[in-house]
């Protein structure tokens, strides 16, 4: 399984804080490697997608993500959100974890992150949009916490089937990225 699914324990556990001594470590370094590479996977399937992921996700219960902005990746050591916005937006969620299924968030829609980088400077990402709205969503997988804990208005939840009913080849592709991240 390439993406840790549903029901895995790891996915609730608050993941614990990467050390600077483990910044350099092969478990550290084989995470990171991992995560672009089933990112990478998932953009091959779907362009549109396969833009942040984090640890837990892959089995690590460890305080590190990878976002890919702007076509690059970043990858952020124990990130925390230092500022957000009072704004909001709803935010159209799906995870890899459950992909089946769809629901909206409210985000704020400016965040700071505060994190350290992969050779242990402090760094800091000011986002919008919807690259804030990724980052909230993968650093409340750093606590345990799934979008669909956060949705407020459970009629914007829906399943996949029933999102793309109308465009079959879209459903396909889904349903490959699916295969593929469970696969």
């Amino acid at each position: 399984m390439r993406v840790k699914q549903l029901g895995e324990s790891v996915l609730r556990e608050t993941a614990l804080a990467v050390t600077q001594d483990e910044l350099s470590s092969v478990e550290i370094n084989d995470a990171i490697t991992e995560m672009q590479n089933i990112l990478d996977g998932i953009q091959a399937i779907s362009p549109e997608n396969g833009n942040a992921i984090a640890a837990p996700q892959v089995g690590l219960s460890k305080r590190l993500i990878v976002l890919r902005i702007e076509g690059q990746f970043v990858t952020l050591v124990n990130p925390a959100i230092s500022w957000a916005s009072e704004d909001t937006i709803d935010s159209y969620e799906e995870c890899f974890s459950f992909y089946q299924l769809r629901g909206v968030v409210e985000r704020a829609a400016q965040v700071w992150v505060d994190y350290t980088d992969v050779v242990g400077h402090p760094q800091q990402l000011r986002l919008s949009g919807d690259a804030a709205a990724l980052a909230q969503h993968e650093i409340d997988h750093l606590d345990g916490i799934f979008f669909l804990d956060k949705v407020a208005d459970t009629t914007t939840v829906a399943s996949v089937e029933s999102v793309y009913a109308a465009n079959p080849t879209r459903l396909a592709q889904v349903r490959d990225m699916i295969a593929y991240m469970v696969g």
